[in-house]
């Protein structure tokens, strides 16, 4: 090449790359309207920063400024796949001692492809009521007793981390609602309370965000990525096809 006057030469590839999957931890049965002001301030603060859901603006109550398509509210308790009926105070203690058994596939960046069962494009079902200090109830410790984290300084000290769901919109219905998954919020509960009978509230400290990738049914562990995965490179035959199998 140098005697052709090339001292240099610059070599080009495509390679697309999927990002890992979302492990650990185990869907809790908490979403919050992202967009809405309060909730997006917090999470613009990064990790480590604090905020307390409060028992009057749950979906079912009325609450100026909130953007998940006029909803009622900006956060309220998900039962995910499972039937609103089936999702009273002893299923979200279920949902909350155990996290979720099931798959939340968030797709890609592209909107309206996510989903709340593996291979139907459906949203997640939402209760619209509060619940009160029963939640807590049922063998000791309660739920939320067993994994609120009050003493360590540092989140990544806390045994218990888990995700809970940012959606971004809302469809109500008597004593239900549908919700549009969009990210998963790592969080660690660090203090919860009861307004009597009425509705509970909770402290969450931010930990990480999630916007791509699908839920794991591991309940246990700090909140990751896998590696990511390869799965096209040019002129190889063949590689677009790792991420399908």
């Amino acid at each position: 090449a140098g005697v052709l006057g090339f001292d240099s030469l610059s070599v080009y590839a495509d390679t697309t790359v999927s990002p890992g999957d979302f492990v650990g931890g185990g869907l809790r049965p908490f979403s919050v309207c992202y967009t809405d002001p309060e909730i997006a301030a917090w999470l613009d603060l990064g990790a480590g920063a604090r905020f307390r859901l409060d028992p009057a603006k749950t979906w079912k109550n009325n609450q100026t400024g909130a953007t998940c398509n006029g909803a009622a509210g900006n956060w309220g308790f998900v039962c995910y796949d499972k039937d609103v009926s089936s999702c009273g105070t002893q299923g979200l203690r279920n949902l909350i001692r155990n996290g979720y058994d099931g798959e939340v596939d968030l797709g890609t960046d592209a909107p309206g492809d996510s989903d709340c069962q593996e291979d139907a494009a459906v949203g997640c079902d939402a209760k619209t009521g509060s619940e009160g200090n029963a939640l807590d109830g049922g063998p000791n410790p309660g739920p939320l007793s067993a994994i609120v984290c009050r003493d360590p300084v540092l989140a990544i000290d806390c045994a218990h981390q888990f995700p809970i769901l940012g959606v971004s919109g809302y469809t109500s219905s008597t004593g239900s609602a549908d919700l549009v998954a969009e990210i998963f919020i790592g969080v660690v509960l660090r203090d919860f309370g009861f307004s009597g009978n009425t509705g509970a509230w909770f402290e969450f400290e931010l930990v990480n965000l999630f916007d791509q990738g699908t839920s794991t049914t591991a309940t246990g562990g700090f909140l990751e990525r896998t590696s990511p995965v390869i799965c096209g490179v040019d002129h190889q035959p063949g590689s677009v096809d790792y991420c399908e199998q």
